[in-house]
């Protein structure tokens, strides 16, 4: 009797430890973070009202299928987690959607497909003459993008953060696509907005919130300051912009390109794709100039670094003799570098190689102000 009495207390004693042990058992593989929503993001919303989406893009040989959801991405996977599990009191967040863009061809175009619809916030066309927003932002090296839509009764705001490979890259396309007026006191490193429109960069993202009607404007800026607050690191402008003559510049006219695309979209002048067509790693900046002396007009200037000085030296060659072509030369004397001046339409423009770089200034009705404007460049 003892002996079962001993027993019975061993097993009343050891049943403590096998519940702990069961319930560490239901512990020991935690699900990984977002795991279960990962399905949910990879899908497209087309339910009634909801934005348009861009189906999955192909990925590079050279990245995962996935990224913002691999360990190695660390802070840079947090703004796309904060915008997913982001609430706006009083409207109804749908789904985010995740897409990886498509690399870019060695030629500095853009390897989109035809057959990709405009993301929400697009107004231009994904074919012909006018590149959509997707394409702009992939040619300046977008490797992701991320949307989600927030909505009431009759109002619908969007809210799109696209990741580049570089600040630089992210700077441009902010530069290329942002509306309104650019904000004294910025969210993120640069802003600008208007009563539908804010967009903002920070770092390596482009950042833009649009809405469909004014009423939207408080939930807008409450979207982006929240967003900006999530994107820990902070970038200046790049290195470029400080060629750029600061006497006279137009404020928040500087602009960078670093491809055919911009470059057309910020730049009219002849035959201006024709300069990095066919060259890789070609990446300048933009600027408006409004000139006091010696007279008073407004010039436009760019200013383009290409790989080598022997790659600048072919493309000047062959956009000048193309000009030459149409255009009639003009003479100017006195600069220090190379320079040709031709007359397009009422105006007179300047094209110079300095080394690796390429000067082309526009919109001058007097020669001499070409000649000013040029030798302000550092």
């Amino acid at each position: 009797m003892p002996d079962k009495l001993n027993k019975n207390a061993s097993v009343w004693l050891l049943a403590p430890a096998l519940f702990f042990l069961c319930g560490l058992s239901t512990e020991a593989n935690p699900q990984p973070f977002l795991q279960s929503e990962k399905a949910s993001l990879a899908a497209p919303q087309t339910a009634g009202g909801a934005a348009p989406v861009l189906p999955p893009l192909a990925p590079s040989r050279d990245s995962p299928a996935n990224p913002s959801y691999t360990k190695s991405a660390g802070r840079d996977r947090h703004i796309f987690e904060f915008l997913d599990k982001m609430t706006m009191p009083g409207w109804s967040a749908q789904q985010m959607s995740l897409h990886q863009t498509a690399p870019r061809q060695s030629t500095g175009a853009t390897k989109i497909p035809q057959s990709t619809p405009a993301i929400a916030s697009d107004s231009g066309s994904t074919s012909g003459s006018e590149p959509s927003i997707l394409d702009l932002a992939s040619e300046f090296g977008c490797t992701t993008l991320a949307q989600r839509t927030f909505t009431q009764v009759d109002s619908e705001i969007v809210a799109s953060v696209y990741q580049f490979g570089t600040s630089e890259g992210a700077y441009g396309a902010y530069c290329c696509l942002r509306k309104g007026a650019s904000n004294l006191i910025p969210k993120g490193d640069a802003s600008s907005e208007d009563d539908k429109d804010i967009s903002f960069w920070k770092d390596k993202y482009f950042v833009n919130i649009s809405a469909s009607s004014s009423d939207g404007a408080i939930t807008m800026t409450r979207i982006a300051e929240q967003l900006a607050a999530s994107i820990p690191a902070s970038s200046a402008k790049p290195a470029i912009l400080t060629q750029l003559p600061t006497l006279e510049k137009v404020l928040g006219s500087e602009k960078i390109v670093m491809g055919p695309l911009a470059l057309k979209r910020l730049y009219p002048a002849p035959y201006v794709t024709a300069l990095v067509a066919d060259t890789d790693g070609v990446h300048g900046a933009i600027a408006d100039y409004q000139m006091q002396e010696p007279y008073r007009e407004r010039l436009k200037l760019l200013v383009l670094r290409f790989a080598s000085p022997a790659v600048a030296s072919l493309s000047f060659s062959k956009y000048v003799g193309q000009l030459g072509e149409q255009h009639d030369e003009q003479d100017l004397e006195g600069f220090t570098y190379q320079t040709s001046i031709f007359k397009v339409g009422g105006t007179f423009m300047l094209c110079q190689i300095r080394n690796d770089e390429l000067v082309i200034i526009t919109g001058s009705r007097k020669k001499l102000s070409l000649a000013t404007l040029a030798k302000e460049i550092y």
